[in-house]
């Protein structure tokens, strides 16, 4: 019997994102063991198909079929993909295929497991809200799916808690970290842009003060630790990648500082997804921060993709709000907490004592998660 894997996702795809990579790796990795992939997703409106499939070129000769979901409300996308999923069904009943789907979706798991497919589900994240629903349905998931992908170990340990009555669920439950597993370079950025940031890049690199960089969602620096942060230790600057121009000033207007620290301790470039010019702002740092706001409580399931692409780099990574989202992560002594700097007095002092050992943590770090060893292992996982 031919083998065949559907992939179900109700996330908008742009086809350039971090998020379309990593389904890329998915179908690259999973086009030779399998006869026919069924790629089924909601689209952005500029998402490019052509463009998508040229640049991530993951297309081996197998039976490959996309289907494109229209950027609509979530309930329209989530039926669209339970339908298409019933449709499959109906089709395996006269043409037999071993069938296998793979959702980040708790309700298309659901559907799934109970149309009689086996199911691959990855949870991001374990609903606090109308629990008693949320319970019934992700108990049937796990009472009848293969196997259920946590993406940070707080998710696999309070799904032990909640179904330890279930027999085999240690079994079922893997935790596999979510990795930016391939580095394409997806951007082509204009050269008025490329100029634009090499000027600001210059002028924070030109300082005298220790270079802080943070890359991403710039609501996690929307909060009182990160302001203390930044009032508490004068000797450094910080170049922050992310978002636009408009949620820079609610930063700046939240710090409360003076107009002219901006391009002086603090500097901003809109998100890019060109790797080049990341990789060359963040070989310019001397240590990372990274912000998980005790506010924000669905971060106590996160799964720290800065942490991975920042440890490469092998420096100090500094963190502010909640660190439980660390917990059950092996190797991650490059990473410290506030009371750990204060107790050197100085950003200068602090890096210049820990950078030694910074470098030596955060190597065993990449060497035990690995992109050889956790494509290897979401690959068995998952076949």
């Amino acid at each position: 019997m031919k083998n065949c894997f559907i992939f179900a996702n109700i996330l908008s795809c742009d086809g350039e994102s971090a998020h379309s990579k990593q389904i890329n790796d998915y179908l690259y990795g999973l086009s030779e063991n399998y006869d026919r992939v069924i790629f089924i997703s909601a689209l952005t409106k500029k998402f490019n198909l052509n463009y998508f499939f040229k640049k991530i070129n993951f297309y081996r000769g197998n039976d490959i079929y996309f289907l494109p979901i229209p950027p609509l409300s979530v309930f329209v996308r989530l039926s669209i993909v339970s339908l298409t999923i019933l449709f499959i069904r109906i089709l395996n009943i006269f043409y037999p295929f071993n069938i296998r789907v793979f959702t980040r979706s708790q309700i298309i798991a659901f559907i799934a497991v109970n149309l009689g497919f086996k199911v691959i589900y990855q949870i991001h994240y374990l609903q606090k809200d109308n629990y008693f629903l949320s319970n019934y349905i992700l108990r049937s998931i796990v009472l009848k799916t293969k196997k259920i992908i946590c993406i940070s170990p707080n998710l696999k340990k309070d799904l032990l808690k909640r179904f330890r009555e279930i027999d085999q669920v240690k079994s079922k439950l893997k935790f596999i970290p979510l990795v930016p597993i391939s580095n394409f370079n997806l951007s082509n950025p204009p050269n008025k842009f490329v100029n634009q940031v090499n000027k600001i890049f210059v002028n924070w690199k030109s300082t005298s003060l220790k270079k802080c960089v943070y890359i991403g969602s710039l609501d996690k620096l929307l909060n009182d630790d990160f302001r203390n942060f930044f009032e508490s230790f004068q000797d450094f600057n910080i170049m922050i990648v992310g978002g636009n121009k408009n949620k820079f000033i609610e930063i700046f207007n939240f710090l409360e500082i003076d107009s002219y620290l901006i391009n002086e301790r603090i500097f901003h470039i809109e998100f890019t997804k060109d790797n080049f010019l990341l990789d060359k702002i963040r070989n310019a740092a001397d240590f990372f921060l990274i912000s998980n706001p005790i506010s924000l409580k669905y971060y106590f399931y996160t799964s720290p993709l800065k942490l991975f692409e920042y440890s490469k780099f092998n420096k100090p990574i500094i963190v502010i709000g909640d660190n439980n989202f660390l917990n059950g992560l092996k190797y991650i002594d490059f990473l410290y907490k506030i009371t750990q700097v204060k107790f050197y007095q100085s950003l200068n002092k602090f890096i210049e004592a820990k950078k030694d050992i910074a470098k030596y943590e955060s190597k065993l770090f990449q060497d035990y998660y690995s992109i050889v060893k956790i494509k290897k292992k979401l690959l068995k996982c998952i076949n």
